[in-house]
């Protein structure tokens, strides 16, 4: 899906007779371009979905060593880290979620040095699995049924839904996890 096509869907849902080519320099175009990066970052933020995780290193900035967490680290810009989920080992990869942190405007605090992390990555809508920018729909649609119905009630709804797809989007992302191969047993083993 390409940003035309999602705010093409975004205009069906909320009732909108307008469908938008990508030339086009229409009211509804300029409302959905206005708060697009917003609802994106937002839907992003909301859960560490899986086409949107990515892993670093991460470079350290200053080191405070009278502090509890004398690391500081600058997050990922390429792409743009919107939120860290875990610390990591930069050698073996392995996650370090007991490890505490804090998040300082674009870095991050922590007792370990080096350091690396896991990390929710602002993505383009062409990037997202389908059932995450269904939910990116809902949420534009949201933000833009108002002032282009001009009817509260169809943006009231379109809050609902957005609610309702977040959740399904949730529950599927869920069964999507990660697989672990595990050996058929033996015939002797049974």
């Amino acid at each position: 899906m390409n940003q035309t096509e999602l705010f093409n869907q975004t205009l069906l849902k909320i009732g909108s007779e307008k469908v938008l080519s990508s030339d086009q320099d229409s009211e509804e175009r300029v409302l959905c371009s206005i708060f697009y990066a917003d609802a994106r970052d937002e839907v992003l933020i909301e859960y560490p979905w899986s086409c949107a995780l990515r892993r670093s290193s991460l470079a350290l900035v200053e080191k405070s060593l009278g502090l509890e967490l004398p690391y500081r680290y600058a997050l990922p810009t390429d792409p743009y880290c919107i939120r860290p989920v875990t610390l990591l080992d930069p050698e073996t990869g392995k996650d370090l979620s007991t490890e505490t942190w804090q998040k300082e405007g674009h870095s991050i605090w922590t007792r370990l040095n080096p350091c690396a992390v896991r990390y929710v990555a602002r993505l383009d809508v062409s990037e997202l699995d389908p059932h995450v920018a269904e939910v990116l729909v809902y949420k534009l649609a949201a933000k833009v049924a108002y002032r282009i119905v001009q009817d509260l009630s169809v943006e009231n709804q379109m809050v609902a839904l957005y609610a309702a797809r977040l959740r399904e989007a949730k529950t599927l992302e869920g069964t999507l996890g990660s697989m672990r191969y595990q050996r058929p047993a033996l015939w002797t083993e049974v």
